[in-house]
Formats: structure tokens, sequence, C-alpha cells
């Protein structure tokens, strides 16, 4: 299933000066990136808005069952997207982004069956429930609704949507590099066509355990990479730009 996931995910790594983070992450759940950057003081930061851009690699398998049969079709995709970042106040960030879905297939029995391209599109929230204060790290809560639109290379239509909440917990060290481990829980539909006859499926894997780290900028850039090495697996990397 493609979907992308806003709060959540990152690996980045960079040397400059930046002022204090509580935390920073991308969330790439299958496809997709949204990246977030949280000021120790907030309330003295004007750039209210962010603007990233990233790449993603996911591969699960998507189970469809039809007449008692289930059949699980293992599925990669390749995702490029844009993001735009609103934060509202020193604890809340809302995500909006948009992007494509630029290569991908099904392994089915008849063989490889690849996408064409298509559209994503994600909503999200994060909010950080805890500050990172000495040995206590933060914890930074997220949201996301993704969907994606595109279709098989046989001409059946493929539609997907997904709703994910997780977790990032780290520190942050040099006020500028934030490593941290991710756990998220998602669930959703996958519209799609097998052997002649509809069908809806969904993950195989409803989870994603994995790890990452962003790095500041000067201030106001931020560039980040992350893993996901159990459930959906997946990485993800991009930039963004606090406005």
């Amino acid at each position: 299933m493609i979907k992308i996931i806003i709060p959540a995910g990152v690996l980045v790594f960079v040397l400059l000066g930046a002022p204090d983070l509580w935390a920073c992450g991308a969330s790439a759940g299958s496809s997709g990136v949204a990246v977030c950057n949280l000021s120790e003081e907030r309330e003295n930061v004007s750039e209210n808005w962010h603007v990233g851009g990233g790449y993603s690699f996911s591969e699960t398998k998507i189970v469809f069952s039809q007449g008692g049969v289930d059949h699980k079709l293992a599925q990669s995709r390749h995702v490029a997207l844009a993001s735009l970042e609103w934060r509202s106040t020193p604890r809340w960030n809302f995500q909006f982004g948009a992007g494509a879905l630029v290569a991908g297939r099904f392994e089915t029995a008849g063989g490889p069956l690849d996408f064409n391209p298509g559209f994503v599109g994600m909503l999200g929230s994060s909010a950080l429930v805890v500050k990172n204060d000495g040995a206590v790290p933060f914890v930074l809560g997220t949201a996301q609704l993704s969907g994606v639109t595109s279709s098989t290379k046989n001409d059946v239509g493929y539609h997907a949507l997904d709703l994910r909440v997780g977790a990032a917990v780290g520190w942050t060290f040099f006020r500028t590099l934030s490593p941290y481990a991710v756990a998220r829980a998602f669930g959703g539909p996958v519209f799609w066509e097998l052997n002649g006859a509809k069908v809806i499926g969904t993950d195989l894997y409803k989870y994603q355990l994995g790890a990452g780290v962003s790095y500041m900028i000067a201030n106001r850039l931020d560039l980040f990479v992350e893993g996901i090495g159990l459930g959906e697996r997946g990485i993800s990397a991009g930039l963004g730009l606090s406005l």
C-alpha cells in the first residue's frame, strides 16, 4: 500500500550551528516525508512556516482476499513529496504534502507488474509531548492521513488510503543533531483488481519500527534520513527550509 506519512522519521548528517531543538523528525511511512523542527524557545522564533522535499523507498506485502484465498503480493514503491508545515504553537505542527508515485511494482504469480506514475497527498499533525531535558528524551507524537491514486501497467486503477499514528523518541546533541527511534501503527484499504475482479486489500504489516537522525544547519536548513527495518520497511531522506 502506498501512503505518505508525516510527523515522525529521519537520518541526517552535516555540521554547522543552529538554535536549540526539542526534536526534529520526518515521517516516511511507506512513501513520503514531512519534516518538523521545534525550537526550544519557539515563542522567540519568527519562522512559523517550513517547506521541505524528500524521497522515500518502501516495501511491504499487500493481502487481497478473493474466493476464500488470501493473495499476499510483495510491493515496492518510490515516492517524491513536497511538504508545507505550519507551526501553530510551541508544541503543535500541522503538515500538508503532495507529490508523485514515481515508480513501484507488485510481485505477482505472473511476474512483476509495474505501477504507472501517480499522485500522492497527505495531511498530518505532530505534537511535542515531552521536552528533551538532560537524560529525559523528547517524545514527539504524530498522526497522518495519506492517499495515492495510480494504476498498474495492465491499465487497472490502484487507489489506497492510510491512517497512521506514531511516536518518535530521542535526544538532541550539540543543539543541532537529533537521533531518535520511531514506532508507528497504521491501516487502510487498497482498491485494485486481481484476476479480473475488483478486490480490497490491506497491508500484511501494520506497524513500523526504525530509527533516524536529523541535523539543523545555520538556523534554517535541516536535513534528514530515516530507516525502517521492522514491519513495513523503508528509507527516506530529504531537506527543509524554515521561512
